[in-house]
């Protein structure tokens, strides 16, 4: 063991300074920050209300926005969701078309077997 060098627990004062150091870069507290542990007032419904804002639209402007945000929606919402659509169905009949031939076809042919007819020689 290396005794020419002090250990951090016999070096005086050590986490005090780092202590000093660290509060020189913290940001002061406020006094009445609540902890996890204690309980916070409910927010009354008239604070969690929307403020009405002033628009900076005018009531045309508005309109014409709102119209031709429905007309694109109009383009491109259904070709969009048709695709989506098209994606999925094309999945779901692969997985039922794999289920089908791993599960029920040997279901099937297990339910058939007794009414095979003998095969002639």
């Amino acid at each position: 063991m290396d005794t020419d060098k002090p250990h951090l627990s016999s070096t005086p004062g050590v986490v005090q300074s780092a202590d000093a150091f660290m509060s020189r870069l913290r940001p002061p507290a406020e006094e009445d920050v609540p902890l996890l542990t204690e309980v916070v007032a409910e927010i009354p419904q008239e604070a969690l209300a929307p403020t009405p804002q002033p628009s900076i639209l005018t009531a045309e402007a508005q309109a014409a926005l709102r119209q031709e945000l429905e007309n694109w929606l109009d383009m491109h919402l259904t070709d969009a969701v048709l695709k989506v659509l098209d994606g999925l169905a094309d999945q779901l009949v692969a997985r039922v078309s794999q289920e089908a031939r791993e599960d029920l076809l040997p279901r099937l042919e297990a339910v058939l077997e007794p009414y095979a007819r003998p095969q002639e020689k």
